[in-house]
């Protein structure tokens, strides 16, 4: 079973920390993003060396990843792994050799699990809230929807409703280029990611 990781690095970027995993006996490969034309094969790391692209690893391999990522600076979360309990996130990434429960159903142990989509949703603080307009109407921007780019990146758009009340259109709004909301944007980010990496499975 293998996952993949990206950090919004290039596929030169990525191939020297596969270069670096090699060096230690652990196998991994540069899966690159060619998010202009999906269809297509993948490119190889060598066609475009800035195009974004993730670490491909074999979850068996999980702990040795994250120790070479973490003392290189980079920020490592582990895979989604199966229900374990109430076991916490260490114990989930020691268990990473272990089979996911539903390749008891006939799923090849080489089959990559695709997470299709990551989205979240972030209340503004009070403080941080702006207001715009749309078609003479003013809206007042209270929640962010924050998700993370095939590159590893993070997009942003702003939802409000109009300040004078009643049942108008949740409408969505680009996010001003300020530093408080970046910031706010990237801590959400990380918050969600310890969440979901502390998940105690379904109830």
């Amino acid at each position: 079973m293998r996952s993949s990781f990206g950090w919004g690095a290039s596929a030169e970027d990525v191939g020297r920390v596969v270069a670096l995993l090699e060096a230690r006996g652990i196998h991994t490969e540069v899966l690159i993003h060619d998010i202009a034309h999906p269809w297509r094969e993948p490119a190889h790391p060598g066609d475009d060396r800035s195009t974004p692209a993730s670490l491909q690893y074999f979850n068996r391999d999980a702990a040795a990843v994250a120790e070479l990522l973490r003392a290189h600076g980079i920020r490592f979360l582990p895979p989604l792994r199966p229900a374990l309990g109430r076991a916490g996130p260490r114990e989930r990434l020691r268990a990473a050799s272990a089979p996911w429960a539903w390749q008891s159903a006939g799923v090849s142990a080489d089959e990559e699990l695709v997470v299709s989509a990551l989205a979240i949703n972030v209340t503004i603080p009070e403080t941080l809230r702006w207001t715009d307009a749309r078609r003479g109407q003013t809206f007042r921007l209270d929640t962010l929807n924050v998700r993370m780019l095939p590159s590893g990146h993070l997009a942003a758009k702003a939802y409000g409703r109009p300040v004078e009340g009643g049942r108008g259109a949740y409408v969505s709004f680009a996010v001003p280029d300020r530093p408080e909301l970046a910031a706010l944007i990237d801590a959400a980010a990380d918050r969600a990611g310890t969440m979901w990496a502390g998940h105690r499975g379904l109830r």
